[in-house]
């Protein structure tokens, strides 16, 4: 079985980060957020699902955020990485076919 991470970078995306982030408790991915800088530290939204959350101090914008996520997965053994917006804007469902 393949290790795909899923690296999500957020911005000050607060309830809209949790209902994106619990689309994928019934998956076997390994959820990583990357809070930007966020006026609100993102963690708080996360309460309670499973996640691994690296917080930039400061913005860096969505590229560094996206760099750290991969870095993470690097260093953690991903075989897969996806990118997945904060926002909801990208379905859950669409990533199997990209994984094939």
């Amino acid at each position: 079985m393949h290790c795909v991470f899923i690296i999500i970078p957020a911005y000050n995306e607060n309830e809209m980060l949790r209902a994106t982030v619990e689309q994928f408790s019934l998956l076997d991915y390994t959820i990583v957020v990357v809070d930007d800088g966020s006026e609100i530290d993102q963690a708080f939204y996360l309460t309670g699902l499973q996640v691994t959350i690296i917080r930039h101090k400061i913005n860096l914008g969505q590229g560094a955020s996206l760099q750290t996520g991969n870095e993470y997965a690097l260093k953690n053994g991903a075989d897969f990485i996806v990118h997945f917006d904060a926002d909801g804007q990208h379905s859950v469902v669409n990533i199997q076919a990209l994984l094939a």
